[in-house]
């Protein structure tokens, strides 16, 4: 057994992660249909999807510095209790019949912001729990359960949602939300608060200082903003691709998006092992080159198998990156300044994806979508290039 699960603060931070995220995937595959039963409107829906991404691209930032400012075990009750006012105003609001909207957008809005706040709260509070020689081992576990359950939930809430309809799978949100506010309770974390005294540009700017100065943690930011570029040009045109050029059916469609998921939870077992054979550098070195075969893969592709197998690299490159990354980013920030460092990089990484949504749609309607793999790939080799000009390869 991993030493790691000894550590009975650490279980809780992985259950109730795992648990938050099961039962979140709930609420995030009801509402999208909600929406379109109150209105049939895909700009409705679309728009709610817009609504996700704001907390983390926009407010990332301030969210940071709130997480920094106070305890962090506080961050998770508060935000915890306010996601479960919100999700038993949306029930009392269906069963009355009085939901409109406005109000949907709004208290899901506030869920969003939420749930990014104990994300960034409980990333800050684990290296208060774990050592720094566990910490990729940790953040591996929690890659690992967190995508099992990405895997499990929606179908589980799409059977739940034909068997008992849109009030039941909230209530299981709201149910799981007030099993994990009990959970939080039993951290007990030694946690010092290093309040600058400066207002909230002040704080910005020290995280801003933070991670720039972090020569390391900003070029691994700079190409994971390269990287975000390239998966989601693909990302927006994949889809059609599969359907329209190569002509598979929904339930390989299915096959190979599960692909991408299975790629990751590969990811996650195997950094432990690599970690082993070799330095961190070398592990971002070479998730680059496995991403650069997946989508190299993608452009040629011509039988739903060989997307699969593109999908599984893919999914299994961008999970040793990510934890190689967060660990870093948790080893070589003061705990302090952690919060803020966090939104400001996720807030930069997050930057590339409109744009990315945009080229695809501008240049997908003039060319043949095959070649938008290609620019991933284009995309690709320029991080190459850029983290061996930065020596990325030789951290250690």
């Amino acid at each position: 057994m991993d030493t790691i699960y000894k550590n009975s603060q650490f279980l809780i931070v992985l259950i109730t992660s795992t648990l938050g995220g099961f039962f979140a995937s709930f609420f995030i595959f009801t509402i999208p249909i909600l929406i379109y039963e109150m209105t049939s409107s895909v700009l409705a829906m679309s728009t709610m999807r817009a609504i996700e991404f704001v907390p983390n691209l926009v407010l990332a930032i301030f969210i940071g510095v709130i997480v920094d400012r106070y305890k962090r075990k506080n961050m998770l009750l508060i935000a915890t209790i306010t996601q479960i006012v919100c999700i038993g105003a949306i029930i009392f609001l269906i069963t009355a019949d009085t939901l409109n909207l406005a109000i949907l957008y709004i208290l899901s809005f506030i869920i969003f912001v939420t749930v990014y706040m104990k994300g960034s709260a409980k990333h800050s509070i684990l290296p208060n729990m774990v050592h720094d020689t566990q910490l990729s081992d940790a953040n591996a576990k929690l890659s690992f359960y967190g995508t099992v359950s990405g895997i499990i939930a929606p179908s589980l809430a799409g059977i739940c949602y034909a068997l008992y309809g849109v009030n039941f799978n909230i209530a299981v949100y709201l149910i799981g939300t007030v099993i994990v506010l009990f959970l939080y309770f039993f951290i007990k974390v030694e946690e010092k608060i290093e309040r600058s005294g400066k207002n909230i540009k002040g704080d910005i700017m020290d995280g801003w200082h933070a991670l720039t100065e972090n020569k390391d943690l900003w070029n691994l930011t700079i190409i994971i903003l390269f990287i975000n570029l390239s998966s989601s040009i693909s990302g927006a045109v994949l889809t059609f691709f599969a359907l329209d050029s190569i002509e598979i059916s929904e339930m390989e469609l299915g096959y190979i998006f599960t692909g991408s998921a299975i790629g990751a939870l590969a990811g996650a077992q195997l950094t432990k092992h690599a970690e082993r054979l070799m330095d961190k550098g070398k592990i971002f070195t070479v998730s680059y080159f496995i991403s650069l075969g997946g989508y190299l893969l993608l452009f040629f592709a011509h039988h739903w198998v060989v997307m699969l197998t593109s999908m599984f690299m893919i999914g299994m490159a961008v999970t040793l990156n990510n934890i190689q990354y967060l660990s870093l980013r948790q080893t070589s920030t003061p705990n302090h300044l952690l919060g803020r460092v966090a939104g400001t990089s996720s807030m930069i990484m997050k930057l590339s994806m409109p744009l990315a949504f945009l080229i695809s749609g501008v240049i997908g309607e003039m060319i043949d979508v095959r070649y938008m793999f290609i620019l991933s790939v284009a995309v690709l080799i320029f991080v190459i290039f850029f983290s061996f000009n930065k020596s990325i390869y030789k951290m250690k």
